[in-house]
């Protein structure tokens, strides 16, 4: 969480709202305790306490991700908060992050040594830090040397543990010639499926997308390799893996830890016009490869219709952030956001309109249009019925899940949009040709 321009900085409001926040959190009433922490990061943001108080809230509710990034903001404003590290090692204990875990253990304890004279809370402190590194690193042992994921590696003989996409380019044909398809199909669809995993589980959990990306190209390296190597061999023989569909959605996993890595950090490790490259790789693939007749609907929504959507809005995020960041004067500002409208539009075709990511994009390019500054209630306000009408659908699937919120938080937006303009032409103010005002910026 960053300080907000203009934000009122109160030292003596935030510490009472800890203090209100730490004996909510004394009760266990944990949701009122994360608001109260909530409010005094509001009032003091750089605060490395506030966000470590409300970190142990979410580690107490098993909310490990939000718990990681409220860590690791504390470190970031303190790196010799010995208590931060060991609720960030405490959380990536529980999310198995072995390597990441056992490096906020060790930087705690670097911190406790250099205390000259420890109180015997820091003592104490100390020693729960290096029962902890203990116990993580037998843990990381145990699942390194008898995970299930490494055991079925280790029954199908797969190459997770033992090279990557090089290695396999020479043993797996040399396999295939002496042992045949019942030996090498399940050792590369083990391989490739435990990469993915992988991949995933580290990007979304812990935020490591530059792992992410490297397992993840390795897969593809693998896959593409495959494709070109049999081309004529039957998916009987060597497996879905090597079918487009499958590594299509490889590619679209690739697309989202870029996308994702961006969002975050910034275009620090990968650029606009990389994911502008990728996304319009997904779409070409997904239009040159046509389903097949009769084939299941979730199939087709799986590997066709998801990818090529999902692409599709992102392209509508790069061109409105360039929008977002461009000069208000610029010439090319209001073309960029009719641009990533566009874009928002298309996507929504790829989805039933009873799928949150329908709402989700219609709700977005609603954003863009009223960003722009000339486009009239006549454009806008029907996008506002089609929002409207999407959102009961989804809700009749959606609204007993956590999701939900969010499709409400959205839909609060355009409703208040949509309210204050019909109330305006019914008083006569404006007509359905005046400019549409602007829509407040949606979050998620």
């Amino acid at each position: 969480m960053s300080r907000e321009q203009g934000a009122d900085i109160n030292i003596a409001e935030a510490e009472r709202l800890k203090a209100e926040g730490n004996d909510l959190y004394s009760r266990g009433q944990y949701d009122a305790a994360r608001q109260k922490f909530t409010e005094a990061i509001e009032k003091n943001p750089d605060n490395a306490i506030l966000y470590a108080n409300r970190a142990a809230v979410y580690l107490g509710k098993n909310e490990y991700l939000d718990a990681v990034w409220d860590c690791k903001k504390a470190v970031e404003l303190d790196p010799t908060y010995a208590r931060a590290w060991g609720r960030l090692a405490a959380t990536c204990h529980s999310l198995q992050a072995w390597a990441e875990c056992i490096d906020a253990w060790e930087k705690g304890l670097e911190c406790l040594s250099k205390v000259d004279t420890p109180t015997p809370a820091q003592e104490t402190m100390k020693k729960s830090f290096e029962a902890g590194l203990k116990k993580s690193k037998a843990e990381r042992f145990k699942v390194e040397t008898s995970g299930f994921a490494l055991s079925e590696d280790t029954i199908s003989r797969g190459w997770v543990a033992c090279g990557g996409p090089a290695m396999i380019k020479k043993e797996a044909p040399e396999r295939l010639d002496a042992e045949g398809w019942g030996s090498v199909r399940p050792a590369l669809a083990v391989t490739i499926r435990i990469w993915i995993f992988t991949a995933w589980f580290r990007s979304q959990f812990v935020g490591h997308f530059d792992f992410a990306h490297e397992m993840l190209m390795n897969a593809l390296d693998v896959l593409e390799w495959g494709r070109n190597q049999w081309p004529d061999v039957s998916k009987d023989d060597r497996g879905t893996i090597f079918e487009k569909s499958f590594i299509r959605a490889v590619k679209l996993m690739l697309l989202e830890a870029m996308h994702e890595s961006i969002f975050r950090n910034g275009p620090t490790k990968f650029t606009y016009e990389e994911l502008i490259k990728y996304a319009e790789a997904i779409i070409d693939d997904a239009d040159s490869d046509p389903d097949p007749a009769n084939t299941f609907f979730g199939h087709r929504l799986a590997y066709w219709m998801y990818p090529k959507g999902i692409a599709l809005s992102i392209l509508g995020w790069v061109y409105l952030m360039k929008a977002t960041h461009s000069s208000p004067e610029g010439a090319e500002r209001t073309s960029t956001f009719r641009e990533a409208s566009q874009y928002y539009l298309l996507a929504t075709k790829n989805f039933p309109e009873d799928d949150e990511y329908h709402v989700r994009f219609l709700v977005r390019a609603l954003e863009c249009l009223c960003a722009m500054g000339t486009i009239p209630l006549r454009q806008t306000l029907p996008l506002c019925d089609a929002i409207r009408k999407s959102f009961d659908q989804a809700m009749e699937i959606w609204g007993a899940m956590p999701i939900a919120e969010r499709l409400k938080g959205h839909c609060s937006q355009v409703k208040a949009f949509e309210d204050e303009h019909r109330k305006l032409i019914s008083e006569g103010r404006c007509t359905l040709d005046s400019v549409s005002g602007r829509l407040s910026t949606v979050r998620g």
